[in-house]
């Protein structure tokens, strides 16, 4: 397995190098060599799924290129690792997407995502590709933050497409 592992990041380096943002047309060049990380990445899917929250996926995202700052829980989807910065402090929960593409009408696009620090995703939530969530702020379950948004600092965002909203406290009666 880790065999693996190690031979799918020095593919990386020697397929891609390091991805960059861009609009990129189906069986052009670059989508054939982006293609051909996604199969060899599905590869070792199993163990990027027991490396979830371990120190150990952070080295991994930081071994493909990503920037990732200290004391940070990683769980859910990277791909386009080079586009990915994420702050100190930062918690992207299980089944989270901070993929850096989008495929629309046959073009891949490509657009860098930046987490701040102290920001925490909650399971199943998206920071698509050109999103920026600020220091400290929160996406609540299942909350897609659109592609180029800007997620304020400390606010705490929720839903489909993704708003701010104004959680209550629990309640503390009998």
């Amino acid at each position: 397995c880790l065999i693996e592992l190690f031979l799918t990041i020095g593919a990386k380096w020697l397929i891609i190098g390091r991805y960059k943002v861009g609009d990129f047309p189906f069986f052009g060049q670059y989508h054939i060599r982006w293609m051909a990380m996604m199969i060899l990445s599905s590869g070792i899917s199993d163990l990027a799924e027991a490396m979830q929250g371990t120190i150990f996926n952070a080295w991994v995202y930081r071994a493909n290129g990503a920037r990732v700052g200290r004391n940070c829980y990683l769980a859910g989807l990277a791909v386009e690792y080079d586009l990915l910065e994420i702050g100190d402090n930062v918690a992207i929960g299980p089944e989270c997407d901070t993929t850096g593409h989008t495929v629309e009408n046959m073009v891949i696009k490509l657009a860098a995502t930046k987490l701040g620090s102290g920001v925490a995703m909650c399971p199943a939530s998206f920071a698509m590709p050109g999103a920026v969530v600020e220091d400290d702020a929160v996406l609540l379950e299942h909350t897609q933050v659109l592609k180029g948004e800007t997620v304020p600092r400390g606010e705490v965002w929720a839903g489909m497409p993704a708003a701010r909203c104004q959680p209550r406290p629990p309640s503390t009666s009998c």
